[in-house]
Formats: structure tokens, sequence, C-alpha cells
């Protein structure tokens, strides 16, 4: 009687253990495919500097295949030195790295504009690795810088013209006044 109760019991605990075993495989595995199918690039770092880990958006973003990539500095693929350095180093020293500006590398040697938001996994004050999203930004800088240089344009040729042009915003107020005006008055 005691024996088949502690078989059964040994059973039931073996049972438990490969259930419980099962559910963090599935749970690794759940987290593994969001990791590679996430839109954003991801990467890990380890406290080595090297690249441990890239998802798809990444790869794909900066033109390399995983091999080119994973296992090889960080610093590598960044185009300014010492931001990647000050990157690593207040990494290192715990800081959360917030839209973070960079420029990366693209295989095709363009250099892309990026915003990096990182932070590192600590397991009992040690660094395991990083944790870094990186999104290109690189459009985005190029329509502004465009905006820029269409509005000096602008300010260029209606400083120029004949006429008194002005610009007053809802609250009434004068947000732009040609030459003309200081003529003017």
């Amino acid at each position: 009687g005691r024996q088949f109760a502690f078989g059964l019991q040994r059973l039931r605990a073996e049972a438990e253990r490969r259930e419980a075993a099962e559910r963090l495989r599935s749970s690794e595995q759940e987290l593994s495919d969001l990791f590679e199918s996430a839109a954003i690039g991801l990467h890990w770092v380890g406290a080595d500097d090297i690249i441990l880990r890239a998802n798809r958006a990444e790869l794909d973003m900066l033109g390399y295949d995983r091999e080119e990539y994973v296992g090889r500095p960080i610093a590598a693929f960044h185009v300014d030195r010492p931001v990647i350095e000050d990157m690593l180093a207040r990494l290192h020293r715990g800081e959360v790295l917030r839209d973070h500006p960079a420029r990366m590398r693209h295989k095709d040697g363009s250099i892309l504009d990026v915003l990096v938001h990182s932070s590192v996994l600590f397991d009992n004050g040690r660094f395991v690795h990083t944790r870094c999203f990186t999104y290109d930004v690189t459009e985005r800088k190029r329509s502004e810088a465009a905006l820029v240089e269409s509005e000096r344009r602008m300010r260029l040729v209606a400083h120029n013209l004949p006429a008194l042009i002005g610009y007053v915003d809802r609250e009434h107020r004068y947000r732009f006044l040609n030459a003309r005006y200081g003529e003017w008055f």
C-alpha cells in the first residue's frame, strides 16, 4: 500500500514537472516568435558589446544577413564612434536610453538616422544583455530638413518681393513680416 502511494506520488510529481517544463518551453517559444516577428528592429548586446541576437526587422533595416551582424561588435555598425561609446558607457552604468539619436551604416554604405531605446537586463547586479529597439527615422529627418529649406526659400522670396507680406497667427500675433514692412514703418 505505502509503496504504491509513494509510486503514485512520484508519478504525479514527474507529470507536474513535465507539464511545467512544457509550459516553460511553450512560453519561451512564444517570446522568441514575438522577438523575431516584431515590426521594430530589436537586438541584444552582451556585456562585451558584441551583438548576441537580432530580429528580422533589424537585419532588414540595415541590410545584413544574420551571420554578418550577430557576433560582431555593435560599434562596427555605428557611424559616430563617440556616440556609440557614450551609449554603451551609459548602459553599463544602468541608465535607460530613450529615443537616443544615432547613425548606423547600412550594408550598402548608406547612413541611416535612427532613434534607439535601450536598457540592460541585470541579474543580481550582473550585466546579462541590452534590450535595444531601433527605429529608422532617416526619411523623417530628410523631410524635416526639406521643410526647413523650403521655409528658408519662402522667406527669402517674401523678403525680396515689392509687397508687404505678413503672417498673423490665431491669437493675432505677428509671426512673420517681410523686409518691406520694415521699410514701410
